[in-house]
């Protein structure tokens, strides 16, 4: 008797450790929801952080022209010719891209400065935002430092000198404002 007993408390015990098929399709069904929050949350933190790279990366490069218009004094263009430099600095074009041309501005002949305006042979290098990032609006067609101080020089989307400028980039549902002056500071905000 005391076997059987035995048995049937095994036999029970297996029943209640067992789960219910309702049981496992609620569980089942919280793990989705809570993935699919988290896929959302996640995807959603990557566009704000393509735009604050974005952002950060044109705040350095803006200074990267201040720097490198007190360093270089010629430069050898790709076909070999050199060319005397009077200025560097950073061409937005457009509002609606989703890059932008830093461009060495060439000394005009015979003189000691630059015109101040992009031309595409003064290309130096492009600088694409990332996938949902682009130049939503923009006071600012370019800016150009000039050597020695460096001085930096605006120039308006209508080709006129400024004081002061907004770069506006936009990603999906999120916009950052850069403020810049032409003493050289600038406002993120």
């Amino acid at each position: 008797m005391k076997i059987n007993d035995y048995k049937n408390s095994i036999n029970r015990d297996k029943i209640h450790f067992g789960f219910t098929l309702v049981e496992m399709l609620v569980t089942l069904s919280i793990i989705v929801i809570m993935s699919s929050i988290l896929i959302v949350y996640s995807r959603n933190g990557e566009k704000v952080g393509q735009l604050n790279r974005a952002t950060e990366r044109l705040s350095f490069d803006v200074r990267r022209m201040a720097s490198m218009s007190m360093q270089t004094k010629q430069f050898k263009d790709s076909s070999g010719n050199l060319h005397d430099v009077c200025g560097w600095g950073i061409y937005f074009g457009d509002p609606g891209s989703n890059s932008y041309i830093i461009f060495s501005d060439f000394c005009e002949t015979g003189q000691d400065k630059g015109n101040l305006m992009f031309e595409r042979e003064e290309t130096q290098e492009t600088i694409t935002f990332g996938k949902s990032v682009k130049i939503a609006d923009s006071t600012i067609k370019s800016l150009v430092y000039v050597p020695p101080e460096p001085k930096l020089y605006l120039i308006s989307q209508g080709s006129l000198q400024i004081d002061r400028g907004e770069i506006v980039l936009s990603g999906v549902g999120n916009n950052k404002t850069i403020e810049i002056t032409n003493s050289g500071n600038f406002i993120i905000r």
